[in-house]
């Protein structure tokens, strides 16, 4: 079997179906250390970028973490990795988050946004393949940064499934663009 770690729910299941025929979906926050029958590599990263309206900006376009507290988000439900590493900036610097709209499509997230309901934490390459994404603008948040590995799991004996894990790679390339490398910085790094 071949499966495939992503650290965020919500990109399992945007994943899930172009890539159904490859094997097992498994999605983990953390880095998941290959032992014993398993091996895997780490493919790409993700980036996730806080959005707002473009027609109806809620913050400034570069600003801290705490100055967006008082916000409303639109977020995965909880038990989300993104939802979980900005809940944590929050509360290191003791202050809250307001969650306005729980939702499990990021489409449907980003829409709510472009209509200036709230803030949303997205992947930068999910938000470019957006139907909302002229709608949008990305708030550089100076003191927070989240970024998602992808990552193929395995068996350590593939026999002829080599080939399979060969096309899985190549369907993620094709999919987010050849330049996506695999990130050197922490998993989540809050400042």
């Amino acid at each position: 079997m071949i499966g495939m770690i992503v650290s965020d729910v919500q990109a399992c299941d945007w994943l899930a179906e172009p890539l159904r025929v490859c094997g097992h979906l498994a999605c983990e926050w953390h880095r998941v250390p290959f032992t014993a029958p398993l091996d895997g590599r780490c493919v790409m990263s993700l980036e996730a970028v806080v959005v707002q309206s473009r027609s109806a900006p809620r913050a400034d376009s570069r600003t801290s973490i705490a100055a967006l507290a008082d916000q409303d988000w639109i977020l995965n439900s909880g038990g989300c990795g993104y939802r979980a590493a900005l809940e944590r900036a929050m509360a290191n610097q003791g202050l809250g988050m307001r969650v306005f709209v729980d939702s499990q499509d990021i489409e449907e997230q980003l829409k709510l946004v472009a209509s200036g309901l709230g803030l949303g934490l997205v992947p930068h390459e999910f938000l470019n393949l957006s139907a909302s994404h002229d709608q949008l603008t990305i708030i550089e948040v100076f003191d927070f940064v989240l970024t998602i590995d992808v990552c193929l799991v395995y068996g350590k004996a593939l026999g002829n499934l080599g080939k399979t894990l060969g096309t899985l790679a190549a369907t993620l390339e094709e999919k987010f663009g050849p330049s996506l490398k695999v990130s050197t910085v922490p998993r989540t790094a809050v400042a």
